[in-house]
């Protein structure tokens, strides 16, 4: 959630347009506008609005239908909509709704009713946020609590090897102890700023493969097969360290990093598999193909991938 909430408002009636925006920016609210279907969901990509008003009338792509594409968008489905209309009749309300509407307000719009309706949906919103956060930090707990039992354990057995090794060892082996594996997580904008993440995470993949390619082919002479293969997610994820006294470690968790971790798993060799937020960054920038909807684990749904071939 944007704060102020961020509204985009549609509306082919450039006066509806500027009635609307005065009547939320009142109220603190910050708006957008678009003047069809079309722009509209070009906007929710962009811009990524905590709510949308929708009129349902316009050319190109009426309300109707351009909320519906905004439901079926799983990256922007829990976006709240809002249908603005003339049409009163029950049978435009229902087809409203079942095209996923929160809400559906009649023009002229009564200023109340319109305020009250943004309050709500953005309260609904809001409140599954917090859920999805909850979840996120149970979920953190979790992992770092199993860390945790790992690392005590890792100490125990290194306490152990005291027994048998000369001092010298053992302290060598200790003072060495970190968190390894077979992988690498790379973390863009944070834990400093920078401008457009997910084309920078895409651009470096790519020249990551086209050198670990170069490196392979000089392993295979010596009877080494390695694969290499990329995931990338963008969103937001609880960043800090994690470990414990005397090891700690700055780390990412959340949906997020389990997201790009799953399908760094599902990768092939070579190739660089990247969710769909991060594909709508880089269409103008990457070569990307898709491929399909993936079920993951840890992810009660399937997630829609796609597979960055290279640069343009």
């Amino acid at each position: 959630m944007h704060d102020p909430p961020r509204i985009l408002v549609v509306d082919d009636n450039e006066t509806n347009r500027d009635i609307l925006v005065t009547r939320l920016e009142a109220h603190g609210y910050q708006t957008l506008q678009a003047a069809d279907g079309e722009e509209a969901l070009r906007g929710v990509a962009q811009h990524r609005p905590d709510l949308v008003l929708l009129d349902v009338m316009m050319p190109n792509l009426d309300g109707v239908e351009a909320c519906r594409r905004l439901k079926s968008d799983r990256t922007v489905a829990f976006t709240p909509v809002i249908l603005v209309t003339a049409k009163p009749a029950t049978q435009d309300i229902v087809a409203g709704l079942d095209a996923g509407a929160d809400e559906y307000l009649t023009k002229p719009v009564d200023q109340a009713a319109l305020v009250a309706r943004v309050r709500s949906a953005l309260r609904i919103k809001s409140h599954e946020q917090v859920q999805a956060q909850a979840a996120d930090l149970a979920n953190w707990n979790q992992t770092l609590a199993r860390r945790v039992e790992e690392q005590v354990a890792e100490i125990e057995r290194i306490g152990r090897l005291k027994r048998f090794l000369a001092p010298q060892v053992a302290q060598l082996i200790s003072s060495g102890e970190r968190f390894a594996g077979d992988g690498l997580l790379v973390l863009f904008n944070d834990p400093l700023p920078c401008a457009d993440p997910s084309a920078r995470a895409v651009r470096m993949a790519v020249e990551m493969c086209e050198q670990v390619a170069k490196l392979a082919a000089r392993w295979r002479s010596q009877g080494h097969e390695l694969g290499f293969g990329i995931g990338i997610a963008h969103g937001y994820a609880t960043l800090g360290c994690v470990g414990f006294e005397g090891r700690f470690q700055y780390s990412a968790t959340g949906t997020v990093p389990n997201l790009a971790s799953r399908l760094c798993d599902e990768a092939r060799n070579g190739q660089i598999l990247v969710d769909a937020k991060v594909h709508a960054q880089v269409k103008g920038l990457a070569e990307v193909e898709s491929v399909g909807e993936l079920r993951l684990k840890g992810f009660h749904r399937p997630v829609k991938v796609f597979n960055v071939r290279g640069l343009q």
